[in-house]
């Protein structure tokens, strides 16, 4: 078996097992977020240290069928009782382009000698692309529902308040803004520190491709 060979073996499978990892401890939620939504067990952190060991192409391509696996699930739980566009242009901003964002995780692999530095601050930019892309959607596609989180879910003090100061799309932000941000903050948290030990296991944190010829990632 040549070195190539071994080297594409390798890759694909640490991605299946660490695409299985994030799709398991996707999940798990150890803070569940009264108004929709929890923090999860580290779910994205298999996907950034798989962009950082096998470059950022593969950890983009390998994201993207993160998020597939993630809509599958979804529309297993959920059933959708929304107009077609919203549905569509959701899938699309939500689950295909926010969870292949978090390919970035590779982003700075080359650039710093240090792996704690590399794969964290990689993982800080994956997941608040991924979280921007969320935010849009929440104040583009989700906005409608702002009165209503106002008015029901985020209580009487503090929605009254926004109500009285925000209206039209500017409530539709600050709606967006505390839902998403929240989520963010939290899964930024528990990654962070999920990353700081993974870097300090030279295995696990080391680059497996050294250039991009060796990795199997497809022309994207």
């Amino acid at each position: 078996m040549s070195k190539t060979t071994r080297i594409s073996t390798r890759c694909l499978c640490e991605s299946a097992i660490l695409l299985a990892l994030a799709t398991i401890l996707s999940e798990i939620k150890v803070i569940h977020i009264p108004f929709g939504g929890g923090i999860t067990v580290c779910a994205m952190v298999p996907m950034i240290l798989l962009a950082y060991r096998w470059g950022t192409r593969w950890g983009l391509f390998s994201s993207f069928v993160f998020g597939v696996i993630q809509l599958l699930i979804g529309v297993a739980k959920h059933s959708f009782g929304f107009e077609l566009w919203m549905v569509i242009v959701d899938v699309l901003l939500e689950y295909v382009l926010a969870y292949t964002l978090l390919g970035l995780g590779g982003l700075f692999r080359d650039r710093f000698k240090s792996p704690s530095a590399a794969l964290t601050l990689g993982g800080l930019v994956a997941i608040f692309a991924r979280y921007f892309i969320h935010f849009v959607a929440g104040a583009t596609i989700w906005g409608s529902y702002a009165e209503w989180f106002f008015t029901e879910d985020a209580g009487a003090s503090i929605g009254g308040a926004v109500l009285s100061t925000f209206h039209g799309f500017g409530l539709a932000v600050v709606y967006s803004g505390i839902v998403n941000g929240s989520l963010m903050l939290g899964e930024m948290a528990v990654s962070v520190v999920a990353l700081l030990i993974l870097a300090r296991i030279p295995v696990i944190s080391r680059k497996m491709a050294d250039t991009p010829q060796k990795s199997p990632a497809p022309a994207l």
